[in-house]
């Protein structure tokens, strides 16, 4: 399923953006759930939107406007269910690979405090402030070599246990080392982007294997992975590509 990724800004000290980001999220929440996502529990922005007395009666009743309704934290929020719309209050970009943990829903409405709070999240799933939301393909701006071989570990490794098993870390960093003695041009923020969008890696296996790329790029060193016998990765990769260029 395609999850429908919408931005509001908000524009005054009334949190009206958040007001209609709710009222849009119960209309399109009628014959599912609708879930109000912060950063912590008790959000006053939520408070002084919706009022304490009706905070109260969602947590007691988990409905209003006859909508099944839930309060949920970052930390709380651990189990989507499918086709929920997800209306996120004021999460920061540092906050929002929490935001690309949720799976399977259908609409997530994020109202941010201030304009560009959210501009990597938005750039990392084309968002624009037009208010069409994203187009149903996120950016991939990488070389065609990189694609491919970011597909090949994608579906050689278990992404569901990120990078815990010892065959698959030692396979991404024999990965990493390839990229780096084959001079393959490495933008992190486009890897993540990609692992996240396209493969639906979890945010924090994503930034595991960032964090290895940048601690080569520093002159740095890690444990495991080959060593030697890269040539044939890179060869592999580099054939494909020649073939789709051939198409």
């Amino acid at each position: 399923m395609i999850t429908q990724r919408v931005v509001i800004t908000e524009y005054d000290k009334n949190h009206s953006a958040l007001k209609e980001a709710i009222d849009t999220g119960l209309e399109l929440a009628k014959d599912s759930r609708l879930v109000i996502l912060t950063g912590v529990k008790d959000s006053l922005a939520l408070d002084q939107s919706l009022g304490r007395s009706t905070i109260n009666h969602i947590n007691k009743t988990h409905s209003y406007r006859g909508v099944r309704i839930y309060i949920e934290s970052l930390k709380t929020y651990k189990s989507p269910k499918l086709n929920d719309v997800v209306v996120v209050v004021y999460l920061s970009d540092l906050e929002a690979d929490h935001i690309d943990s949720i799976t399977g829903v259908s609409y997530i409405l994020a109202v941010e405090n201030h304009k560009g709070e959210l501009e990597k999240w938005m750039l990392r799933w084309n968002i624009s402030y037009d208010g069409n939301g994203q187009s149903s393909l996120p950016k991939t701006d990488l070389p065609c070599i990189l694609k491919v071989a970011l597909d090949k570990l994608s579906n050689q490794i278990n992404i569901g246990d990120g990078l815990a098993h010892s065959s698959d870390d030692n396979f991404a960093k024999t990965y990493i080392r390839t990229f780096f003695k084959y001079g393959i041009e490495l933008n992190t923020t486009s890897i993540k982007n990609y692992l996240i969008t396209i493969h639906h890696w979890k945010p924090e296996y994503a930034n595991q294997f960032i964090l290895w790329i940048n601690k080569m790029k520093n002159g740095g060193h890690f444990k495991g992975g080959d060593k030697t016998g890269l040539s044939r990765y890179y060869k592999l990769w580099k054939a494909e590509c020649d073939n789709y260029q051939d198409e």
